[in-house]
């Protein structure tokens, strides 16, 4: 779900996560887990993006 949010194949998600690339997942059990919040942050960077939190959602403060 996250290559598909990124709009990338799951194999290039796949080799830039490998590479650090791309934020790295929480693991749940056997499940690797990434935030929608914490992607658009990522996006955000690499457009040079300014980022407003304005949403008040402070839950995921610590992914910057």
């Amino acid at each position: 779900m996250a290559a598909a949010y990124l709009s990338v194949s799951k194999t290039t998600f796949r080799d830039r996560w490998h590479r650090r690339t791309y934020p790295q997942p929480i693991r749940d059990g056997k499940r690797l887990l990434w935030s929608r919040v914490q992607l658009d942050r990522f996006v955000s960077a690499q457009f040079g993006i300014a980022n407003d939190d304005s949403d008040g959602d402070e839950t995921w403060a610590d992914l910057k």
